[in-house]
């Protein structure tokens, strides 16, 4: 059988993979798909190392020399909620609306714990915190489904979650942009199975 080996960031999992794998799986029953979950940085670090043939993630900063990156999926800025938040029912939410609303955050360095101390610093306010920080989506899942609190995320992290039901996206426009996610993979010699697999990708990744 042939192998292809991914490195894909969570959202990359939850948003893009979640929906192309078992539709590539089902087309090629005898080729193998190895998957790590890994951040950017770790992504960053198997470069070169021949542990890796493509990457799922969102743009680096500075593209490697010899790999190239092509967007598959948008993302976007949500803010989230368990299906059950009084909140769900409301339509043409403003962002000022959710301000007296408790809070859980991502980790500091994390691109959606930097918009929301953006954007509370902008508003010149600081709303009720539960003092629980991760990026695990499901450590997200279970403190939103037992509580009334929302949490700022990109869209494509929670992907599966929202597509059945067990989170729920607030009606209000979060006015910061966010990178797609897409495939990294070297200009050079790829395999076939990569190959592939990258145009399966390209051809039934998620709008």
């Amino acid at each position: 059988s042939s192998v292809v080996r991914v490195a894909a960031i969570s959202s990359a999992i939850s948003g893009v993979l979640s929906y192309a794998l078992p539709r590539f799986s089902a087309a090629h029953p005898d080729m193998l798909v190895q998957i790590q979950e890994l951040d950017i940085e770790h992504i960053g670090a198997l470069i070169g190392t021949g542990e890796m043939d493509v990457a799922l993630c969102r743009q680096p900063e500075v593209i490697p020399a010899g790999w190239s990156f092509t967007a598959l999926a948008s993302d976007r800025l949500i803010v989230a909620c368990g299906p059950g938040h009084p909140l769900v029912k409301r339509r043409s939410l403003a962002l000022q609306d959710l301000w007296d609303e408790t809070w859980m955050l991502g980790p500091a360095p994390s691109a959606p714990r930097k918009a929301f101390d953006a954007l509370t610093a902008s508003a010149g306010v600081t709303p009720p915190l539960r003092l629980v920080s991760s990026r695990s989506s499901s450590v997200f899942w279970s403190m939103l489904q037992a509580q009334n609190i929302l949490a700022l995320l990109p869209y494509r992290a929670v992907y599966q979650m929202l597509s059945t039901g067990q989170l729920r996206e607030l009606d209000v426009h979060v006015p910061i942009p966010f990178e797609a996610i897409g495939v990294l993979k070297p200009n050079g010699e790829i395999t076939d199975a990569a190959s592939g697999f990258v145009s399966f990708l390209e051809a039934m990744a998620p709008a």
